[in-house]
């Protein structure tokens, strides 16, 4: 069975930020800077989902929602952002198989 992934993508603005997140997950991912089609320049990490890096990602999450730091967070085929703090125990619940919670997706 393959490893299940997950992409994060944050403004340029924050590569501090998810460069100090990235360092603490294992594997670390390689942070890329990516074009939006509107123009913008991001930065992406794609993580390889374990349970050593689920509480990591669990904390960076919800730290960055309880400062109202923008986060997208793409995984099977979602794109989810502008999540509250209670969106991320629902993504965290869904990475972990568990009933999805109240997170939706930009195809809801």
């Amino acid at each position: 069975m393959l490893p299940d992934y997950l992409t994060i993508e944050v403004d340029l603005l924050d590569r501090d930020d998810l460069e100090r997140f990235v360092a603490r997950v294992d594997p670390a991912p390689t942070v890329i800077e990516v074009r939006a089609l509107d123009g913008d320049t991001l930065l992406q990490a794609v993580i390889v989902i374990t349970l050593s890096t689920l509480p990591v990602i669990r904390t960076w999450l919800l730290q960055r929602a309880v400062n109202k730091k923008a986060t997208v967070v793409s995984w099977k085929g979602n794109r989810i952002q502008g999540y509250s703090a209670e969106d991320v125990i629902g993504i965290l619940e869904a990475l972990h198989g568990e009933p999805e919670g109240n997170w939706t997706s930009e195809e809801d």
